[in-house]
């Protein structure tokens, strides 16, 4: 984050699950889940300054971003606006590098980039835990990067622990060009009548080398998912066998992803991936924070 007179900018970090358990669907129509949950050093920025008006333009890699009321930037601004008893007169500017639709949680990250830059320039000193309540209204995933720090996260997704520095760990990210919906996602796991998950998270386990670690790490959705979409599970066989280890996909889909103990390895493995994924698949080397 950087600061001026009348203009915060504040980075707005994606997330990889490492691992995720959905344990069965609540009286209020979310479902029970537990995730161990890692930011990535990937990000979008989120440009803030005072203004006389409202406004926010959306650049970038925006496609299937909205710039109206249905982003959760524009939520988030009226949000703690109306908790503050004050006009949102802000002008933000989301510059858009993180994919849509993606399970990496880009927009839920400027959600909360958005509530701390802003809380920040209106001069609230408002305790997190404030900030955070106001976050959980935004959707499941905005609190976990009200923290941005390692975590594993329960609940819906409101209920938030962090676990510390994890290891750096080096990660190579696979998207195809197509994204997957979240509801859709969920559905098909009420559909496929799924027992709740019985999978211990990983994250308390020591391990040795990255692939040692993948081995251990789940998602309970990827049936779901193959199931609702299977493009993705297509791409999952391929990129299995071009890793030769484990990769997994990244909450609801459509990312997926494998692990690597140096940046070399990762890098490595991408450039030999690319071309035999096929020309709708792109790729990105990132690092946990």
């Amino acid at each position: 984050m950087s600061t001026a007179a009348s203009e915060i900018r504040r980075m707005a970090h994606a997330k990889v699950n490492l691992s995720l358990a959905v344990n069965g669907l609540r009286s209020d129509g979310f479902h029970e889940i537990c995730s161990w949950v890692t930011p990535i050093d990937w990000h979008d920025e989120v440009i803030i300054r005072h203004a006389e008006r409202f406004s926010l333009e959306v650049l970038g890699r925006c496609e299937g971003v909205p710039s109206d009321s249905r982003n959760l930037v524009w939520r988030a601004a009226g949000a703690l606006a109306a908790a503050a008893q004050r006009e949102p007169d802000v002008s933000i500017t989301l510059h858009k590098h993180l994919p849509h639709g993606a399970g990496l949680g880009g927009g839920s990250s400027d959600a909360a980039a958005t509530l701390l830059a802003l809380a920040d320039l209106w001069g609230l000193d408002w305790p997190m835990s404030r900030l955070v309540a106001i976050a959980a209204t935004l959707g499941s995933d905005v609190p976990f990067f009200m923290y941005n720090a390692s975590a594993v996260i329960r609940g819906r997704g409101e209920i938030v622990e962090p676990v510390g520095q994890s290891p750096e760990m080096w990660l190579v990210l696979a998207m195809p060009a197509f994204a997957s919906a979240t509801p859709d996602v969920y559905r098909a796991w009420d559909e496929l009548v799924t027992p709740p998950s019985t999978s211990q998270m990983p994250w308390r386990k020591a391990f040795g080398s990255a692939a040692t670690l993948a081995e251990s790490l789940f998602n309970d959705l990827e049936p779901a998912a193959f199931s609702f979409d299977p493009r993705l599970a297509d791409l999952h066989r391929r990129l299995d066998r071009l890793a030769g280890r484990s990769v997994r996909m990244t909450g609801s889909g459509s990312a997926f992803f494998s692990l690597f103990d140096t940046r070399g390895e990762a890098v490595e493995w991408a450039s030999t991936a690319a071309p035999r994924a096929g020309p709708d698949v792109a790729f990105e080397v990132v690092r946990t924070l």
